[in-house]
This record gives C-alpha cells, structure tokens and sequence, in this order.
C-alpha cells in the first residue's frame, strides 16, 4: 500500500534553502519514496521528482527509507492528480491547438481550397 507523506520544512533541515516550504512524498510498501512534489511559500510547485521542474538532480529523498509511522498523510487520489495534472498543464506539447473549435465559415473556406485544388489538378 502506498502513502502520500507531507514534509514542512520545520521537519527538515535545508528544505526551504531549496526554496521549498513542503514536499509531498510518495512512499512504496518497503519504505522507498518513489515520487516527490515540492511547493514553494506560495503553493507554486517548483519541484517534481521523476521529472521537470526539479530544484534537484535527483529526488531530495532519493534512495532514503522512510519510516512512515505517525506521520501526516494527503491522499494518494490529490497526490495523483496534482504530479500529472500539473505536468501535463506545463508541458503538454499540443497545449490548446487542439481544443479551439473550427467556426463554420473556416470549414467551408477549407472546403472550398480543397474543392479548387482538385479542380486545377483535374482540368
């Protein structure tokens, strides 16, 4: 079973010299963070491990074993949401082109280039 931890930076030395005020950790059923979201003072994420943006090389809890008793969770649905949502919102290749509606009128302007293509090549 995996848990989301959360970590205030009165938890752990140097998180806010890394400009982070928490960090969100998944944590396996051996112990192992797998993933990591960090938040700076205004809730911006500004570190996502696996991944960009990263305040690190590699993950601030890598290869660490967490002993993950009494420890306050979030819920691994938000955390889910927030590692992909988050993602994609900033590097989504395609960003809108893809969800702006065609007007009618460009349909038929496309229509009607197509139509006088075929009639040039045809004559």
């Amino acid at each position: 079973m995996r848990r989301i931890l959360i970590w205030t930076d009165t938890e752990i030395t140097g998180l806010a010299d890394e400009g982070l005020s928490r960090i969100l950790t998944e944590v396996d059923e051996e112990g192992f963070v797998t993933r990591e979201l960090g938040f700076d003072i205004e809730g911006n994420l500004v570190h996502r491990y696996p991944g960009k943006p990263t305040r690190a090389e590699y993950g601030l809890f890598d290869l660490a074993k967490i002993d993950a008793r009494d420890r306050t969770e979030a819920s691994p649905e938000e955390f889910d949401r927030l590692f992909d949502e988050e993602f994609w919102a900033e590097n989504d290749p395609y960003s809108d082109r893809f969800a702006t509606r065609v007007p009618w009128w460009g349909c038929l302007g496309i229509a009607l280039l197509l139509g006088c293509g075929v009639f040039l090549l045809l004559r």
